[in-house]
């Protein structure tokens, strides 16, 4: 026959129902996030329903006991957090935080900037658009340009400089409607 179960705290629904609330306030109080107060939590009252082969009797003060489990959970929690060199910060510290996203209106002229540079780009004569794309985009440099193409550094160069000043004039264009 099989071994009843047995929690190391008697009635253990019953000190969920009367200690969860205080002890989560508790735990909010110890740790940097509320997700880490619940987390902290959630592993007291899984060591109260699975205990140790060590745990013979009941426990006396099952609030006393909890919270001593709670304390000794935040400190390994502290231990853990310093050995990685985290920095954590509060829900609030991390709500105060700037948004680094442009605003509505930024972000739409940045597409519109976008779109006359690949317009140009697109409308760029063969050999400057290759070059500018193996440079800019494939990151090569103008030697490497250059031998892969078959022509000189300052060949390449020269294709460059002269997509980049159809890149600059289209761009410029681009500004003088808008403002």
């Amino acid at each position: 026959m099989p071994k009843p179960s047995r929690t190391l705290v008697p009635e253990l629904g019953a000190a969920v129902a009367r200690y969860h609330r205080p002890l989560l306030r508790h735990l909010r109080g110890k740790v940097a996030s509320d997700s880490d107060a619940e987390d902290i939590a959630q592993e007291v009252w899984l060591r109260a329903a699975q205990p140790p082969a060590e745990a013979g009797s009941a426990i006396g003060n099952v609030r006393a006991w909890l919270y001593r489990v709670a304390r000794n959970l935040v400190v390994d929690h502290h231990r853990q957090t310093a050995r990685r060199g985290e920095t954590v910060l509060d829900d609030a510290a991390a709500a105060a935080l700037p948004d680094r996203r442009p605003d509505p209106e930024r972000a739409l002229l940045t597409r519109g900037e976008l779109r006359r540079a690949a317009a140009a780009i697109r409308a760029m004569p063969a050999r400057p658009r290759l070059i500018f794309r193996l440079s800019r985009i494939e990151g090569l440099s103008l030697a490497e340009i250059g031998r892969r193409l078959g022509i000189t550094r300052q060949s390449a160069h020269d294709h460059m400089v002269r997509a980049l000043l159809l890149l600059q004039n289209a761009m410029d264009d681009g500004d003088d409607r808008e403002g």
